[in-house]
Parts: structure tokens; sequence; C-alpha cells
């Protein structure tokens, strides 16, 4: 069954900036999550600023009681790691841009009966075929590339000029078949990423043993370009 799905998702939301959480303690958990009844599968973005982006979906998928299984490239796994809404993180053996059709089929072979729902962010036909590979019942995304019979639920492509920011784009996938007229996202957008304090820390180590850095750049936090590869 294939479902046309529209709507105005525009909402009074935060959604423009990072936030890091409190750092864990070595002792705790890096997952701590609320008791969850529905597998689900994401099909991870393949670039690191798209993937932050997608942790207020994921957010929104926990809250409500779905356990998450990130599909990500090995490049983007970390990312994943780093949202305590993720309850696994399968990292996948393509290569960036590859289709390895045979290598795909292989691993949704693997993944039959383990999930009832997935959501496909990216917008690329390839990135659908596990989910149908794998015959998840119900497979989640963006029409993207006329993937009208890879995806059973669909949210319509918005024009250029219409395009919400992208944490909207992706959150707005958590909206279909939720029986919510007009779908309308609410709440705190801001993506969440939580890391434990040894990372941090023998990261800031590391960058101090540099002697080609600045005394500045070796006490202190480097900001990077989240979009970059």
């Amino acid at each position: 069954r294939h479902t046309r799905l529209q709507g105005d998702w525009s909402s009074d939301v935060c959604s423009s900036d990072l936030r890091i959480a409190a750092p864990l303690s070595n002792s705790q958990p890096a997952n701590t999550l609320a008791a969850t009844t529905e597998p689900v599968l994401v099909i991870a973005p393949q670039w690191i600023g798209d993937a932050v982006m997608t942790e207020p979906l994921l957010r929104r998928l926990a809250a409500r009681g779905e356990r998450i299984t990130v599909a990500a490239l090995s490049s983007i796994a970390p990312v994943y790691r780093a949202m305590p809404s993720v309850f696994e993180v399968l990292e996948l053996p393509f290569q960036h841009g590859g289709v390895q059709l045979f290598e795909r089929w292989k691993l949704a072979r693997s993944l039959r009966g383990r999930f009832d729902k997935a959501y496909v962010c990216p917008n690329s036909f390839k990135s659908a075929l596990i989910p149908w590979m794998a015959h998840i019942p119900q497979r989640i995304g963006y029409t993207g590339e006329a993937r009208y019979g890879a995806l059973t639920d669909r949210l319509d492509n918005p024009s250029s000029e219409a395009r919400p920011p992208m944490v909207e784009w992706y959150a707005a996938l958590s909206l279909v078949g939720q029986n919510n007229q007009p779908m309308k996202l609410t709440g705190d957008l801001r993506p969440v990423l939580q890391v434990p304090s040894q990372a941090m820390d023998e990261g800031l180590e590391r960058l101090a043993k540099r002697p080609d850095l600045p005394t500045l750049a070796r006490n202190s936090y480097v900001v990077f370009a989240p979009g970059a590869e």
C-alpha cells in the first residue's frame, strides 16, 4: 500500500543551533533510553552535517517508544554513537557513492524479520533498497528519486523555494502515519550530541601534543564545518 502524503510542517520551533549535552561519566552508559517497543531501522545520510541534523528526528521516534537501529557508513557511524536515542549502530560496508547491489542484497537478507518500520533519510533510490529488500513492512521517506515502489509511505519533495531547514526536513518524517492533520512540528528541534568526558579529554590531549599547532589551538576546542565529509 502506497500512501502519498502532503502537508505544511512549518512550526514555531527552535532549530538553529547544536547543543552538546553534559558529558557522560565513564560509568554512565552511552544510551539511556526509555522503554521501547517497536524496532525500527533508520538509513542515515552520507554526510556528517546531515547526520547531525537527523538527531531531532531520532529523539522524537525514541520518545514514542521506537527502538532505533541506525545503518550508516563507517565514516558517519561515530556521530550516531553520540546520540542517546540510538539503540544500535550498524556500520554499512559500502563505499561512499557506490551502489554495490549484491552487497546490499546480502545485508538486507540478514535484516529480514528484525524491523517493523524503516525511515530512509537520503533521497537516493539506492538508499531505499535495503529496507525494501529486507521486506520491512512500513518504509518511510521522501519521494526523492521516484521511489514509488521502494517506499510505502512518502512525503512529497518540496520545491526549492518552499524547502524547510534540514532539521525540520528530517524531523517531518516522524509525522508520517501519526494521523495528525495538519502536519505540524512542535518542540525543540536543536540537535543534541552526548560525548563521554573521557573521549573529550583524549581529544584535547592529542591536540596539546601537536607541535605544529599554535599554543591557543593546543589548549582549546576546535570548531569545524559539520558539513565536511
